[in-house]
């Protein structure tokens, strides 16, 4: 996990600094570095797949959205909840967090 959230806060100094810079982190060694062209809008969202405990604490840490994919609705409705409270205690600036439920057709469960 640890390259990771040293590749997702070297993306965030790219989109965010003006000028180039030096980043001499666990994983990546860079001189010079320079974003550009520069995000039209600002930052791109980042997104997140995970469903693990440990994949979406990193993702509540990390990212704008988690993708997660859920086999019972009823189950899913509280896990969303869930989901949402941890975000926003450890990322107040947490803009959005989904899980996408998935369906299985009768006839896969069958075979």
């Amino acid at each position: 996990m640890l390259w990771r959230k040293n590749g997702s806060m070297l993306f965030t100094q790219i989109w965010n600094h003006h000028g180039p810079f030096n980043w001499d982190g666990h994983f990546y060694h860079l001189k010079n570095v320079y974003g550009y062209p520069r995000p039209f809008d600002g930052p791109p969202p980042i997104m997140n797949a995970a469903g693990s405990g440990e994949g979406r604490s990193f993702a509540a840490r990390n990212a704008d959205f988690l993708f997660a994919i859920s086999v019972d609705l009823e189950k899913s409705k509280s896990e969303v909840a869930d989901i949402k409270e941890k975000a926003r205690s450890i990322n107040p600036r947490h803009r959005c967090f989904h899980s996408l439920p998935r369906s299985v057709p009768a006839h896969a469960k069958s075979s």
